[in-house]
């Protein structure tokens, strides 16, 4: 098969946007092909001469979603820091994205919560964790050596309470809670959990010696 031209990928594109706004604000189970393609102007045989069905339209979503959070975290990653700085900048991207590209975010909590998109897409949490998991594991081998966190913290478990906690905070906006109300502070929920670990709250040689630390 042919690559995609670019006017075909602007299609997708336009298609997938569409989807993304709907998903914001309704879910999946109450989003039909018609209105999609009314929302960005086209027919309805044209979504399915590119994505060939309601599932394939969210598969393409879910890895559309995929990509942005692992270019986000890669963006984050190659900046300097220790473990805690990193994770405070996803956290403060996270909630600054909520802001920025609302429909985005709440796009994804919906790929992850709406059981009739988990019907059709049943790996896509999985996929999610098990990439960042590839991502940031090496990060917590070095914050290990250098004493930032205990040798027998759980990657998993602190990145399950990181997303849980950022997460309660997005399905409280879905659900129209004021964001102002409710905006955390990205550092005090990292030290939170740090503290819960028994881990420095300042994040090891580069942010200073405290007592607390991961060896103390």
């Amino acid at each position: 098969m042919s690559a995609p031209t670019p006017l075909e990928q602007d299609t997708k594109h336009v298609i997938l946007g569409a989807l993304i706004g709907l998903l914001g604000r309704k879910p999946c189970s109450s989003i039909t092909m018609s209105e999609i393609a009314q929302k960005c102007g086209l027919t309805k045989p044209a979504i399915y001469y590119h994505f060939g069905s309601k599932k394939g339209l969210f598969v393409a979503l879910a890895q559309t979603v995929l990509e942005e959070v692992s270019k986000e975290i890669d963006a984050i990653v190659q900046t300097a820091g220790t473990l805690r700085e990193i994770l405070v900048r996803m956290a403060a991207r996270r909630i600054e994205a909520i802001k920025d590209r609302p429909d985005l975010v709440r796009a994804h909590i919906a790929l992850i919560l709406d059981p009739g998109i988990r019907l059709m897409i049943d790996r896509l949490q999985d996929e999610i964790s098990d990439m960042m998991l590839r991502k940031l594991t090496p990060l917590f081998e070095e914050a290990r050596k250098s004493g930032e966190i205990r040798g027998d913290v759980d990657p998993g478990l602190v990145l399950t309470m990181h997303h849980g906690a950022l997460n309660a905070y997005v399905v409280k906006l879905l659900h129209g809670q004021p964001v102002s109300d409710v905006t955390p502070d990205p550092e005090s929920m990292i030290d939170l959990i740090y503290r819960g670990l028994g881990a420095g709250g300042t994040g090891g040689p580069r942010g200073g010696e405290r007592e607390g630390s991961a060896d103390g």
